[in-house]
């Protein structure tokens, strides 16, 4: 026993400082010794609807004095609505309709911390060394960043020497660390910064580097561009034959326009051609395409169009029907009037519908709860047309969203032209403009198109009228009846003598108004109680690269339930120094320093702290990440009771007991040698380590002897052994009394 507490003499010494730091973390720093005053938000959902003058009796949640009051809510555009908070017979003005917007807000959150009643007392042990301290640092000059650059572009790896963009005037040495940054790789050694594109594509980011002498810290953050240089492959999509038609009757000279057949959704510009016919005459004039038959030709023949958007082509195979013509001896005698070539035209005439009980002033704007109607009912046609072959085609183009919502009115078959099947029968249905009806919001345009739509593709009578008019455009727009607003508080955004539990609001309503009052918020002064910071997680290995250095985000560690800014100090290992700025902790190894060290970080809000775990720095020539390995003896429930890690320590459940003669019964881990002697045992479920030899602790190269049991890392090197006379040789420490999660 005595050689092992000699062995263990120095982990004594840390636990003990460990352990003088937990009892003395309350006295560390100065102490509060009055009060702590909290400016507390508070929000309550009062859901009132206020339609006449009256008053309201509202009941705090918490006894404070108030400091500020402000209402969430909508009023109509209509009247005019006051809300005043009544305290011993002074009004104070909340909300007035015709100021909203005119509070007199400083823009403070209502989460803000505000400490307004405490005294200090500094520690009264107090000695000159942290005077002496703050000389020193007044006296220092911090680094500086002096070469100005503020961007760096890295082209898969670039390497930045620091000693050449910061500088310090007592010349100090400096030392370097730089921050982490996602889809960045970055190495430091000396003052030499590697930093690597580990991410496939271009982006830009912002690094930090910090400096420091030792005293004082300087950080610069810079903009980096990660260019990766690769192709850029423009994807184009074809384009589409937008019709189910694909026959077409020629009566004649006939023309054809494939900008209403063909569309492109990338919107490129469309070459069109298409291909010859025998005994059909084909000219391309851009879109329109003219087909002329022969004399003597009738029947169907076959044809292909084609679109060309200067990448991809698109080719429809068309039939052309070709009707017969009749020729007689005898010229009949025809009706004048058919003789006349009608060009016939529609003229689309889309209004606002007028002396209904919608859009009163038939303008097209109404309230989100009102209704524009639209016709067509008047468009006109230059010839007898007949009805049953009309639709119209509606178009809701939603300007705010840039959204476009069509369908279409009348006939199934002249629809089905535009790819659409009818929601109304007839092609003159007034049409009901209702906010977020067909896509519609508060700004939009209506249009309407209408078609005449005949068509027979029959080889007996073929006939092909289509004609259609230009678009007609209205606008249509919705307006709030209501105003909403929020965080209202003309004369109350500060208050300051209101300290009842309940207070009186009072309303004033004009010319029907009618006030809606969702939320009141508020602020509380009250007392609190002050919350120590908490340890989130135990920290894991870190692993550092050998004269490089390592960086860890303290605030994902650390937490203070009060919001309380926290500083931050640590156990001093060996060979290792620690900076701190903000929640970043930059973890220097001495150069040429290497091998493991032990420490923990302690977290201070000034009054209480947090401790952390204790944990492992590994500093080693390898760039790649330490992982720890384990080996672990478990009882017949699977808990540990004892635990190997490939850094050579050992922690136990129980205590340690060496030089003896153990002795085990079937539950326990045993381990024997040749002759069947029990040369250690870990007793269950005590945890207990019984050895027949000593304990070796810090032994940085273990040579095994014959016949012993080995406990290799993943390289197989050996971390700890037993030997053949029971002695335990470790490459790092053992622990007694651990409690494993």
């Amino acid at each position: 026993m005595t050689e092992h507490k000699t062995q263990k003499a120095e982990l004594w010494m840390f636990l003990i400082a460990v352990i003088v730091l937990g009892i003395g973390m309350y006295y560390l720093g100065p102490s509060i010794t009055g009060f702590v005053i909290n400016d507390i938000g508070h929000s309550e959902q009062l859901n009132l609807v206020v339609a006449s003058s009256g008053n309201y009796t509202w009941e705090l949640e918490e006894i404070g004095d108030l400091k500020s009051v402000k209402i969430d809510g909508k009023v109509t555009k209509y009247g005019r609505a006051k809300v005043y908070i009544e305290s011993n017979g002074i009004r104070h003005l909340v909300f007035d309709s015709t100021r909203i917007g005119e509070s007199k807000e400083n823009n403070a959150s209502n989460e803000s911390i505000l400490i307004t009643g405490f005294a200090v007392k500094d520690n009264e042990n107090e000695t000159n060394k942290t005077d002496t301290d703050e000389d020193k640092k007044i006296k220092n000059h911090k680094p500086d960043w002096t070469s100005g650059a503020d961007e760096f572009v890295i082209n898969g790896t670039a390497t930045i020497n620091l000693s050449e963009h910061f500088t310090d005037e007592d010349n100090n040495s400096l030392i370097f660390s730089v921050s982490q940054v996602d889809g960045l790789e970055t190495a430091i050694s000396n003052e030499t910064i590697t930093i690597t594109s580990k991410n496939g594509n271009d982006f830009n980011t912002t690094i930090t580097f910090t400096a420091s002498d030792g005293i004082d810290t300087k950080s610069e953050t810079v903009k980096l561009i990660a260019i990766v240089e690769k192709k850029q492959v423009a994807a184009n999509r074809e384009p589409l034959w937008n019709s189910s038609i694909d026959v077409f009757v020629v009566n004649g000279t006939t023309t054809i326009n494939l900008s209403q057949f063909f569309i492109d959704e990338d919107h490129d510009t469309l070459t069109y051609t298409a291909a010859l016919v025998d005994n059909i005459s084909v000219t391309v004039d851009n879109s329109l395409i003219t087909l002329v038959p022969a004399d003597a030709f009738f029947g169907n023949a076959t044809t292909s169009f084609t679109a060309f958007d200067s990448k991809n082509t698109t080719i429809k195979i068309v039939t052309l029907a070709v009707p017969e013509r009749i020729i007689v001896n005898e010229t009949p005698t025809l009706n004048e009037t058919n003789l006349t070539n009608i060009n016939k035209t529609i003229t689309i005439n889309l209004n606002y519908k007028k002396g209904t009980i919608y859009d009163g002033n038939d303008n097209g704007e109404e309230s989100v709860n009102g209704v524009v109607d639209l016709t067509v009912e008047s468009t006109s046609f230059n010839w007898n047309a007949d009805e049953s072959r009309l639709c119209t085609r509606w178009e809701v183009y939603n300007i705010e969203k840039e959204q476009l919502t069509t369908f279409c009115n009348g006939h199934e078959d002249c629809c089905a032209f535009f790819s659409l099947l009818p929601t109304k029968g007839n092609w003159s249905e007034t049409y009901y403009a209702v906010f977020e009806k067909d896509g519609t919001g508060y700004n939009n345009i209506v249009s309407a198109q209408v078609l005449y739509y005949d068509v027979n593709l029959s080889i007996e009578s073929p006939k092909s009228e289509i004609y259609y008019s230009e678009w007609g455009n209205k606008g249509v727009k919705f307006f709030e009846e209501e105003i909403k607003f929020s965080d209202e508080c003309i004369e109350t955004c500060t208050l300051s003598g209101l300290n009842k539990s309940t207070h009186t609001l009072i309303f004033e309503i004009e010319d029907d108004a009618v006030l809606w009052i969702d939320t009141i918020k508020y602020n509380l002064l009250a007392d609190i109680g002050n919350n120590p910071p908490v340890l989130l997680q135990n920290f894991s290995i870190v692993n550092v690269q050998k004269n490089g250095n390592a960086t860890i985000n303290l605030s994902k560690y650390f937490a203070d339930p009060d919001g309380d800014k926290m500083t931050y100090s640590y156990y001093k290992p060996d060979n290792i120094t620690m900076l701190f700025e903000n929640d970043i902790a930059t973890i220097v190894p001495d150069k040429y320093a290497d091998g493991v060290r032990y420490t923990y970080m302690v977290a201070n809000d000034s009054e209480y702290a947090a401790i952390s775990n204790l944990f492992v720095i590994n500093i080693s020539e390898m760039e790649e990440a330490v992982e720890l390995k384990f080996f672990e003896i478990r009882d017949s429930s699977d808990r540990k009771l004892a635990v190997f890690d490939s850094l050579g320590n050992l922690r136990i459940k129980g205590v340690l007991i060496q030089n003896i003669e153990p002795v085990a019964d079937e539950n326990d881990f045993v381990l024997q040698d040749n002759f069947g002697n029990l040369s250690f045992v870990v007793k269950n479920p005590e945890g207990d380590l019984m050895m027949k030899g000593n304990l070796i602790e810090y032994r940085q190269a273990l040579t095994p002897t014959p016949n012993s049991f080995i406990i290799q890392d993943y390289k197989n090197e050996t971390v700890a052994y037993f030997n053949s006379t029971g002695s335990l040789f470790l490459k790092g420490i053992l622990r007694e009394g651990f409690l494993f999660e």
